[in-house]
C-alpha cells in the first residue's frame, strides 16, 4: 500500500494548527522585585487578580541611588524630576488581557511616602510595561524620577537573617572608614503603629465683671452689678494613638536597630531571594536617612552594599553576620 509523505505531512500541520496555544497564567500573588535603573532597591509587591480587589497592586519599597548624577534633573520631555531615597507603600493597578495570550503585562505604581521630618504625604508615579513568563517577571517603569527596571520572582521566605551583624562603611572622599552595629528583628504580622492625632477640645474662657454703684438720694443705697462674659473656643491638642495593623509583608523584612560612631537609628531590612538587600536607616534625633542597596547573600548573612543618605552619594557599606 503506498502512502504520501506530503499529504501526511498536510495533515499534521493541520492537527497542529487546532491545537490550543497555552497562554501564561495571570501573576497573581506576591512578588520579590530588586529595582535598578535610577533608584535600587527592593519592592515586595501583591498583584490581585480575583474578587472585589482584582487588578490592583499593593506593597512596600526600600529605594536609594548611586551614581554621578543627584538633586534636579530635566528629561528629554522638559520634565523636572529628582533621585529618590528612602522607603514608600505602594498602590497601583495592572491589566494582563490586552492583548490576550501574549504575556504582556501593563500598569502604573504609585509610591507613597512621608518625608523624614515631615507630616506631608508625598506620591511618586511610575507607569510600566513588561513580560511575564513563568517564575519570572521584567517590567520597566518610567516616570518623573527616571527610569526604573524591576526584575521579579515569587516572594518565598530565605532563612532567617535574625540576629546581630555588623558593618564597615566608606563615605567618597573620607579619610577613614566608619564601623556600625545593627540587630535583625522579624517584622511581626500584627504591628503597633503610633500615630499623632490632633484632638479639639472646649478652651473657653470665662470673665467675670463686678461693678459696685453707690446711689445717693433720700436714702443711701449700693447696687452690685456682676456681668459674667463667656468667649467660646475651641483648641487642638496633640494625642499619641497606638493602633494594631496587619502587615502582609512579613517575609524576608526585619525591623533594625542599629548605632555608630556618635548615632543611633531605627530602620528596616528588606531581603530578595535574587541575592540582594536593601537597609534603610532613620536617625531618631535628626530624622536624617540613609538607604544601601546591594548584592547580599542570605546564606552567608554578607553583601555589599551602596547608597546614600542624600548628601554624600556611593557610600559602600559591606555586612557581616555576627555570630550565629
Amino acid at each position: 500500500m503506498r502512502y504520501t509523505p506530503t499529504l501526511c505531512l498536510l495533515a499534521l500541520a493541520a492537527a497542529l494548527i487546532q491545537l490550543p496555544v497555552s497562554a501564561q497564567a495571570p501573576p497573581a500573588g506576591y512578588w520579590d522585585l530588586v529595582l535598578s535603573g535610577d533608584q535600587q532597591g527592593i519592592a515586595h509587591l501583591l498583584f490581585e487578580a480575583e474578587g472585589p480587589t482584582a487588578g490592583t497592586i499593593r506593597g512596600r519599597a526600600l529605594f536609594t541611588f548611586s551614581g554621578k548624577s543627584s538633586g534636579v534633573f530635566t528629561n528629554r520631555s522638559g520634565v523636572m524630576f529628582t533621585n529618590g531615597v528612602g522607603g514608600a507603600a505602594i498602590t497601583g493597578k495592572w491589566s494582563y488581557s490586552s492583548p490576550p495570550g501574549t504575556n504582556r503585562i501593563l500598569g502604573f505604581l504609585d509610591f507613597i511616602s512621608v518625608p523624614a521630618g515631615s507630616t506631608n504625604v508625598v506620591t511618586n508615579g511610575f507607569s510600566f510595561r513588561g513580560l511575564v513568563s513563568g517564575p519570572r517577571m521584567n517590567l520597566l517603569a518610567v516616570g518623573y524620577r527616571g527610569t526604573v527596571s524591576l526584575r521579579g520572582i515569587p516572594l518565598l521566605s530565605t532563612n532567617d537573617l535574625s540576629g546581630t551583624y555588623h558593618g564597615t562603611g566608606q563615605k567618597v572622599g573620607a579619610p577613614r572608614p566608619f564601623v556600625e552595629v545593627f540587630v535583625l528583628t522579624p517584622v511581626p504580622e500584627f504591628e503597633q503603629v503610633a500615630s499623632q492625632v490632633l484632638t479639639p477640645y472646649d478652651c473657653s474662657t470665662t470673665d467675670t465683671r463686678t461693678s459696685v454703684e453707690v446711689i445717693t438720694n433720700d436714702c443711701l443705697s449700693t447696687n452690685l452689678t456682676t456681668v459674667i462674659t463667656i468667649t467660646q473656643k475651641t483648641c487642638l491638642e496633640t494625642n499619641t494613638v497606638v493602633t494594631a495593623r496587619i502587615n502582609e509583608f512579613t517575609i524576608n523584612n526585619y525591623n533594625v536597630e542599629g548605632a555608630g560612631p556618635a548615632n543611633q537609628y531605627t530602620g528596616n531590612f528588606m531581603v530578595s531571594r535574587q541575592r540582594y538587600a536593601a537597609f534603610y536607616q532613620q536617625r531618631g534625633l535628626t530624622n536624617d536617612v540613609t538607604v544601601y542597596a546591594g548584592p547580599f547573600n542570605p546564606s552567608t548573612g554578607r553583601g555589599t552594599l551602596i547608597g546614600t543618605d542624600g548628601r554624600s552619594r556611593n557610600t559602600t557599606f559591606s555586612i557581616y553576620h555576627g555570630p550565629r
